[in-house]
């Protein structure tokens, strides 16, 4: 793929049976350290699907949320009609605090794996800093109290409307979105839209902050402050 000039990239679906939150970081770093892009999708519990069969479900203790698809809306007759997906969100292996965990990675997963950040992955490989490693200790940064920034406002952005765009029932899904106000902004895209990349997008917006912001984590965490070349490029 790399020698037809193509992005090397692979789909993980959480939360899978017998997925863990430590397992799904494993495959993570197994894919980065490969320099393959790992796009995060979460489980559909599709009807007449393996996952999505009641023996199934019992079997693994899925617990389950509902939330709408993206761009499947619309008014017809005066009736404001959407369509939801049920989707998986804890197992008996990954608690639904774990799922978050990995969803809000996964964002910083996206966005740093985007082409812009290439020339930062290429210093980063020279001076054998791990990408999974990094992206770690990034999203560690941006959750500290004491760290602030346009970065950290779109992921606390992010991480808030993953959890808000979920719902207990079909029913209360439909019901949220037939409300006037919140049809409007379904129509404007200021909800229901695909997160990661209305948020990916967000953030290279901001680019000129967000580079520095991991070179100054690079030279802090990775004990290379003295090395005259990371000084130049940085």
């Amino acid at each position: 793929i790399r020698k037809r000039g193509k992005n090397v990239s692979s789909e993980l679906i959480i939360p899978l049976p017998g997925e863990t939150k430590e397992t799904f970081f494993e495959g993570v770093n197994f894919l980065l350290d490969n320099n393959v892009s790992p796009n995060v999708y979460t489980l559909m519990m599709l009807c007449g699907a393996e996952l999505g069969r009641d023996l199934a479900i019992k079997k693994n203790n899925m617990k389950s949320k509902y939330r709408i698809l993206p761009k499947s809306f619309g008014k017809y007759n005066e009736k404001i009609v959407v369509e939801t997906e049920r989707i998986c969100v804890g197992t008996n292996a990954m608690s639904f605090q774990d799922y978050l965990e990995c969803r809000n990675y996964s964002f910083i997963l996206r966005l740093i794996s985007h082409q812009s950040f290439l020339p930062i992955y290429k210093i980063a490989k020279e001076f054998d800093i791990g990408w999974d490693e990094l992206s770690k200790k990034l999203t560690e940064l941006i959750q500290k109290e004491e760290f602030n920034g346009k970065l950290k406002d779109i992921f606390n952005e992010f991480c808030k409307e993953s959890l808000n765009e979920l719902f207990d029932s079909e029913k209360e899904a439909i019901d949220f979105y037939s409300e006037e106000k919140n049809y409007k902004l379904l129509k404007s895209g200021d909800i229901g839209d695909n997160l990661i990349g209305k948020y990916t997008a967000k953030a290279l917006l901001e680019i000129n902050e967000i580079v520095p912001v991991i070179f100054k984590l690079m030279n802090s965490e990775f004990n290379i402050k003295e090395n005259e070349n990371f000084k130049k490029v940085s």
